[in-house]
């Protein structure tokens, strides 16, 4: 009887994609069971709270407001840092104080050791966790963003966009725009930064304490280098803190931010529509995700049916941007700035694509007009159509050079 023969490898190009698909999945997986109970912490207080009224322009905070804001975000930040160095302190005095046991009791000493780290650091995740969802609600009120009830839904508003934000979970690829914001970035290369996210801490206390040790020589002791951790830590957490805080705010603005850039634009035609959606998606692709405030600047938009070629690709786009009349241009640069600088950061891939549109339009991009747009999103000021143009050379300015 004959054996049967054995099946054939799969060929590499067919191994290569499912190895790019797993990392893939790797790096942009996010946590459902975390995002509901996020949002049940938050739904809970704020029913707990009652109910505030909604800001008609919750993207002009007042001076009053700006103050609330960055006043939840220090004291965010300051207890975050408190309960790292905290965290830290027991971790390295457990370690002091089970040095005699080391010698003749090692079963001893690793278990009052790994006890006490283990135990602080899950107190320390979950306070930092419970803390951010207070903070990102905190912000949502003092902004004026009413969470829910009629006027939002927790399942598609600002509500679980804050529940990202404080639980630090990736925004989903999925939606309803035909945008694939990974469109153009390696999976493998977002794995790896998944990997290195995960080791921040542990690699921030070995580089600090090999460089101690290199600097100090045998001057310092060992037991000293223990508590290198605490200021380690806190620093860490206060840094995590402070971008939480940050897009946090940024998340509350951005619906009311994209519904009145819209509205002052202007009516839009159906060719200004396709060609305002072009660039917003092309912007996602650039910055390899689809922002809560992308996601909101595109259904502040007119409907539009499906496109083709489609939506989300940077290079029709541009193409399509430099046939197109000036008028039409300038809303599109307008929204492009927008959605570059919405969601508080600009990746070279966006400012590639916004030099692109300007070089497209005939209107250089402008380094220190962008510069201005960002820093007047930060401060909590309108990003009017007149601000947002001024990322851009005006048409003028290029005929006289």
């Amino acid at each position: 009887m004959a054996t049967p023969a054995e099946p054939d490898p799969p060929p590499p190009d067919d191994l290569i994609d499912d190895l790019e698909t797993l990392a893939r999945d790797f790096a942009t997986q996010s946590s459902p069971r975390m995002e509901r109970m996020g949002l049940g912490f938050v739904q809970r207080r704020d029913a707990r709270l009652g109910a505030i009224a909604a800001d008609e322009a919750i993207h002009v905070l007042d001076a009053e407001e700006r103050a609330g804001l960055l006043r939840i975000q220090r004291v965010t930040v300051a207890r975050a840092a408190a309960v790292g160095a905290l965290s830290a302190g027991l971790a390295a005095g457990a370690e002091v104080w089970a040095e005699p046991l080391q010698a003749d009791r090692p079963v001893a000493y690793w278990a009052a050791v790994l006890g006490v780290t283990v135990v602080a650091a899950v107190v320390e995740i979950g306070f930092l966790y419970w803390d951010a969802l207070r903070g990102v609600h905190g912000m949502a009120r003092v902004a004026g963003v009413p969470l829910f009830g009629a006027q939002s839904s927790p399942q598609q508003g600002v509500a679980l966009a804050l529940v990202r934000a404080a639980l630090e979970l990736p925004d989903p690829t999925e939606n309803t725009f035909g945008i694939n914001p990974l469109r153009e970035t390696s999976p493998l290369k977002l794995a790896a930064a998944a990997l290195l996210y995960k080791a921040k801490i542990a690699v921030t206390s070995f580089l600090l304490k090999a460089l101690l040790r290199r600097a100090l020589g045998r001057v310092l002791v060992r037991t000293w280098l223990l508590w290198v951790g605490v200021p380690v830590t806190a620093a860490w957490n206060a840094i995590v803190a402070w971008r939480v805080a940050r897009q946090a705010r940024l998340r509350a603005m951005g619906p009311s931010a994209a519904e009145a850039l819209v509205t002052a634009l202007g009516p839009l035609s159906a060719e200004a529509a396709e060609d305002a959606q072009r660039v917003v998606a092309s912007a996602a692709v650039r910055s390899a995700s689809l922002h809560p405030n992308l996601a909101a600047l595109m259904a502040a938009l007119p409907a539009l049916p499906p496109l083709t070629p489609p939506v989300d690709d940077p290079a029709a786009c541009l193409t399509r941007l430099a046939q197109r009349p000036p008028a039409d241009q300038r809303r599109a640069l307008c929204c492009l700035a927008f959605a570059a600088v919405i969601d508080g950061t600009l990746t070279r891939g966006e400012r590639a694509l916004l030099e692109s549109a300007g070089a497209a339009c005939g209107r250089p991009l402008r380094p220190a007009g962008l510069r201005a747009v960002r820093r007047r999103l930060l401060a909590g000021e309108a990003l009017t159509p007149a601000v947002l143009d001024g990322a851009f050379a005006p048409p003028a300015e290029v005929e006289a050079a």
